[in-house]
């Protein structure tokens, strides 16, 4: 189970960027709109979508697929799942008690 989260402390989604400014919290803590990082290797910490950056996901523990799957702005993640590669910027959609893998 997932308990930190890198929460994106820009808001305003015209200056985010990959380098912003992050802070740890517990993933209890996010709520829905937020912005989150998600750094290779890093697991997602609740259901969101990609707003800036690409990746490759591993979701094997959702659909059993063992390659990654490739993410890229506008596509859902899901938490729980891991990073492989890539560095992504997602908006909460569901707080953690809600994500489709908790």
């Amino acid at each position: 189970k997932v308990t930190k989260a890198f929460l994106v402390k820009e808001t305003d989604k015209k200056h985010l960027s990959l380098s912003a400014q992050t802070t740890e919290i517990p993933v209890e803590l996010l709520e829905v709109k937020d912005y989150v990082m998600v750094n290779p290797g890093g697991a997602v910490p609740t259901d969101g979508t990609v707003v800036m950056g690409r990746g490759m996901c591993n979701e094997s523990m959702l659909t059993g697929e063992a390659m990654p799957i490739s993410k890229d702005i506008g596509m859902k993640v899901f938490g729980g799942t891991i990073l492989m590669q890539g560095t992504i910027i997602l908006k909460v959609t569901k707080t953690s008690e809600n994500a489709t893998f908790n």
